[in-house]
């Protein structure tokens, strides 16, 4: 929603895949790209020496220079049952991500008549369409996801009974809102609000949109 949270999720998005070994994918957006504000670099860490390398990434090819096991990186198994064992072996990595990496920001989700999800630029948009609903005694929350995968289902858990609806808004054509439904398991009519190619949306749009979705239901 910054450029200061950019940086710092990208700042993470190394440690993370350092970590999980696993690449890590920045959804950052043209509008974030042409903005210009103050941030604060994180002051550099030093590099693992060499010597240290095999104790912190045992699974590094460094050269196994008689000292231990070689190691080989391999992703290719003929044998079925092997893929099979190699599957089960990994997959409690993918658990643990999906308990450990997801973030996300949510704003006034109490006693909201309607609750967007937006990320990135978009979601400052709908924090101005949220003002001008308010001026028109529509209540709106926000859920602002920080990850796009593991998706924050937990955030949806925390909406209110007063809601009747959930809006997914971005800059794309639904591919954030099937997210959305799987999260919500059904509990909540999920619409959409987008546009594409380059076109942006702005709070008055996506306020009289919201209103026309309200006023069908």
């Amino acid at each position: 929603n910054s450029i200061q949270e950019a940086m710092d999720m990208i700042y993470k998005g190394f440690d993370v895949a350092d970590e999980y070994r696993n690449p890590v994918i920045i959804a950052a957006d043209g509008m974030l790209g042409q903005m210009m504000e103050p941030v604060v670099v994180p002051p550099a860490r030093a590099a693992a020496e060499e010597k240290d390398i095999p104790l912190i990434k045992p699974y590094a090819l460094t050269g196994h220079k008689c000292k231990r096991e070689r190691n080989a990186i391999n992703s290719v198994w003929l044998k079925q049952e092997l893929l099979e064992d190699y599957i089960n072996e990994y997959w409690p990595k993918y658990e643990k991500a999906e308990k450990e990496l997801p973030e996300y920001v949510t704003k006034n989700l109490e006693d909201a008549e309607v609750v967007f999800v937006a990320y990135g630029s978009t979601s400052r948009v709908v924090l101005e369409a949220m003002e001008i609903l308010a001026r028109d005694g529509i209540k709106a929350g926000l859920i602002r996801p920080k990850t796009l995968w593991p998706f924050p289902k937990e955030a949806f858990k925390e909406i209110g009974a007063s809601t009747a609806h959930v809006i997914s808004v971005e800059l794309s054509k639904g591919q954030m809102m099937n997210d959305v439904k799987l999260a919500i398991e059904g509990r909540y009519p999920v619409s959409l609000i987008s546009r594409v190619g380059g076109m942006l949306l702005d709070p008055v749009e996506v306020a009289d949109r919201t209103k026309t979705i309200l006023e069908v239901m």
